[in-house]
């Protein structure tokens, strides 16, 4: 993976990308839905165990 700008045309090396033209990395969209998921995972979570947990203290003693 080159951190460079990649150049257009082998013949002129000052026609080069611009910033704006550069497409984000694709793993980060992996990243951020793996993050994603992670919050909505925590959260039905803790929504759950509160449910379960007066019968469970109760159960228990």
């Amino acid at each position: 993976m080159a951190t460079e700008v990649q150049q257009l045309s082998p013949e002129d090396p000052t026609d080069t990308v611009d910033a704006d033209q550069r497409r984000i990395y694709f793993g980060y969209y992996i990243v951020g839905a793996a993050l994603a998921a992670q919050f909505i995972a925590i959260g039905r979570q803790s929504s759950v165990s509160g449910v379960f947990f007066d019968p469970m203290a109760d159960a228990l003693g």
